[in-house]
């Protein structure tokens, strides 16, 4: 029996610590991106996708989007989508040179500076550059949804004291049906913009002090450790961007990031990138509500009709309601009104057949009927001219 040496145990172990994240901006269509690698299901209502990036939006050598995979142990995220402001195929490591890839053709993003401008970062004379974006419809089918990222940058280090060429990103939420839309790329618990000032640790430069340093995740220097999965100075923890929204409402999310070109739009050195993590973009299951039951006082009264609903549009989905797991004839709409007890449920495909869902069954009771008592004989005596009435 053949034994492996501990050193070359030792130089399989350094191989596989040191493997760079890798990164391709051709496997997928950007369609495809957030079809089968972000959201990764069937069942969600996606639509109306679109993109920018490069000054040729993606066509030529400067592209900020593209697929990644990663199996180095000091890189937390194994696969998912990048959004960058310089060339997405340059971002694996090592960290051993200045990202600066992006130029002054390369178009910046007016939503992202009106996301900065709402929250109090910069002011209206402030322009960002280098902008890439990803932007969908999508149909949450709970009151939640949440997806999973980390931010790096360049600007860790030197550039993380000061705010005067930060890059930018936002996750800009928007309910198609109030127009309202929220940020949800901030500082856990805040409002305030995930950045390299809002997020740092003093120990990178001491110049300031750490700023949520819980939520920075690791610091590699250039031309440092060879082990570096990423070619950039720093990044932050895997954080989780999420929202209470109105379950089958449409909504539109517009993921972007931007190079921070300053009051005189002269900046588009040091980039920066966010990496989405493969699959955790989680719009939730259809569900029928809780059960009706005597014992939770929802059950039903003698005779009346209660309607359970899937919510869901029948012209992306079809419906086949059941009683015990057994078809009900003609039940094959959104919703259902029961009226006896039984374990209602519904089998939800949609229309291409790719996808099929069974929200967990609603057990239905009927309170008894109320028994009336024996009538009780009421007797008044009178002079005959006084109406009488008895209740």
């Amino acid at each position: 029996m053949k034994k492996l040496s501990p050193l070359l145990f030792l130089l399989f172990s350094v191989v596989a610590f040191s493997q760079p994240i890798t990164v391709n901006s051709n496997t997928y269509t950007v369609p495809q991106l957030v079809q089968d690698v972000l959201i990764n299901s069937q069942c969600a209502q996606i639509s109306n996708v679109t993109w920018r990036t490069g000054n040729t939006n993606g066509q030529g050598s400067e592209n900020g989007i593209g697929y990644f995979q990663n199996t180095n142990p000091n890189f937390p995220i194994q696969s998912g989508v990048i959004l960058s402001t310089g060339r997405a195929t340059s971002a694996p490591g090592p960290n051993n040179g200045i990202l600066s890839q992006g130029t002054t053709s390369w178009a910046g993003d007016a939503d992202l500076k009106q996301a900065m401008v709402n929250a109090g970062v910069v002011s209206n004379s402030y322009v960002y550059n280098n902008a890439s974006y990803i932007q969908f419809n999508f149909t949450p089918l709970t009151d939640s949804f949440s997806f999973n990222f980390l931010f790096a940058s360049e600007e860790y280090g030197t550039y993380q004291c000061t705010t005067d060429y930060t890059d930018a990103f936002a996750f800009i939420l928007t309910n198609l049906t109030t127009g309202q839309s929220t940020n949800l790329a901030v500082v856990p618990g805040t409002s305030i913009p995930i950045s390299v000032f809002t997020v740092s640790d003093q120990a990178n430069n001491n110049s300031c002090v750490s700023q949520n340093p819980a939520y920075f995740g690791m610091y590699y220097p250039q031309n440092g450790t060879p082990a570096a999965p990423i070619n950039f100075n720093g990044r932050t923890v895997v954080m989780n961007a999420s929202a209470t929204v109105t379950p089958n409402t449409p909504y539109r999310i517009k993921m972007v990031i931007g190079d921070g070109g300053g009051p005189f739009d002269d900046d588009t050195a040091y980039d920066s990138a966010v990496f989405l993590q493969a699959g955790s973009f989680n719009v939730g299951q259809a569900s029928l509500g809780g059960n009706l039951t005597i014992d939770n006082l929802g059950a039903l009264c003698p005779g009346e009709i209660r309607t359970l609903s899937t919510g869901l549009d029948p012209a992306f989905y079809t419906f086949q309601w059941t009683n015990g797991g057994n078809p009900i004839p003609g039940a094959t709409g959104p919703s259902y009104g029961v009226s006896a007890p039984g374990l209602y449920g519904v089998i939800i495909t949609n229309v291409s057949g790719a996808c099929l869902q069974q929200p967990d069954p609603v057990t239905v009771e009927v309170f008894p009927p109320i028994a009336a008592g024996t009538p009780i004989d009421l007797f008044r005596c009178g002079d005959g001219t006084t109406p009488v009435s008895f209740n």
